[in-house]
């Protein structure tokens, strides 16, 4: 799916308003429904269980641990997955944009490479690893922390960084 930024500055408001599952089938619904429509037609016998299965086919889609299905992980995926992108205005107050744009699509990836179901390799993002002061971190304390159920990193990465970026990104457009 394609979005205008007129449209981008529309949904990302509403995505950073969902507050429940329910709010997050209808949002879904409404944005992604030919991407999730299978999902979204099956029949359920309440919305929760839909939601669950909503999400669970978000987290599939993105190779995301199935650990990480709260609405803040799944909000998140969706706004770096779906909505963001370059801006083309060409000015060069636009090219500093699109440079951060850039970064925090970096910042996302080792993000996602984190909390996601395959092996973690920190030598893909080292530039963004040093800033996160994570690169003297052993591969076996992040798998840890994440079986254990602490996500410290991913929550740390996540709160300081990936999520404050969204209401910046949407005052650019």
């Amino acid at each position: 799916m394609v979005f205008t930024d007129y449209d981008r500055k529309i949904i990302i408001p509403e995505l950073k308003r969902i507050a429940d599952e329910a709010c997050l089938i209808d949002f879904i619904r409404t944005y992604f429904y030919r991407d999730y429509a299978d999902v979204l037609n099956k029949e359920c016998a309440n919305k929760g269980y839909r939601a669950h299965l909503l999400k669970m086919e978000i987290l599939k889609r993105f190779n995301v641990n199935y650990y990480f299905d709260a609405l803040k992980y799944i909000k998140v995926i969706i706004f770096y997955e779906y909505l963001i992108a370059y801006i083309d205005n060409g000015t060069v107050e636009n090219e500093r944009r699109n440079i951060k744009i850039k970064e925090y699509k970096e910042k996302y990836s080792l993000y996602k490479a984190i909390i996601s179901n395959g092996n973690y390799n920190m030598n893909r993002f080292p530039k963004v690893a040093e800033l996160f002061y994570l690169n003297k971190i052993t591969k076996q304390e992040f798998e840890d922390d994440i079986v254990n159920g602490k996500h410290f990193y991913a929550e740390y990465i996540l709160d300081n960084f990936i999520e404050k970026y969204i209401d910046e990104y949407n005052s650019y457009l």
